[in-house]
């Protein structure tokens, strides 16, 4: 019981910090000069637009890899129940 109530907690303290880091990230044009903010907005675009090609080439070449081994192991685990239920073993 204790571990369940950690459990919703510490979920909770993981969206609450995400939160404020987003808030963080969010405010920091917010205390630059503004002739340093043209060049922080093309530091942030150019960086988060490196991150989004790079997350989607990682993807890309992940799922080809990565599907058929999840059905894999889909389709042996629900075998295996299968095969329980017509033994009458479950």
């Amino acid at each position: 019981m204790r571990y369940e109530i950690l459990k919703r907690v510490s979920g909770r303290f993981k969206l609450a910090a995400f939160t404020l880091l987003v808030f963080i990230t969010s405010a920091v044009p917010v205390f630059a000069a503004d002739e340093n903010l043209t060049a922080i907005e093309t530091a942030l675009t150019t960086s988060f637009t490196k991150v989004g090609t790079s997350m989607t080439s990682i993807i890309s070449k992940v799922i080809p890899i990565a599907l058929p081994i999840i059905a894999a192991v889909m389709v042996v685990v629900f075998g295996i129940k299968v095969f329980k239920r017509i033994t009458n073993k479950a």
